[in-house]
């Protein structure tokens, strides 16, 4: 697993950590930790979101890298 798949796997435990504090708060009617546990898991999906992307688009620049003929390849 790469550093990247490590950040994103990370991120996807901390929107679950976060739905099941938001489970536990609801059922104990605490407002206040269950709007905690949203924010984080907001923030958390966000992340994991973003690393998605990032990775994605690293992907898709080095499959072009490797098809652009070189200038080598042009002359």
């Amino acid at each position: 697993m790469t550093g990247i798949d490590e950040r994103i796997a990370q991120a996807k435990n901390e929107v679950e950590m976060a739905e099941r504090v938001m489970i536990k708060a609801s059922e104990a009617s605490n407002g206040e930790d269950l709007v905690k546990a949203m924010k984080y898991r907001d923030a958390a999906k966000e992340r994991a979101q973003a690393l998605e992307a990032e990775k994605h688009n690293t992907q898709v620049r080095a499959q072009e890298s490797q098809r652009a003929p070189g200038i080598d390849d042009l002359t």
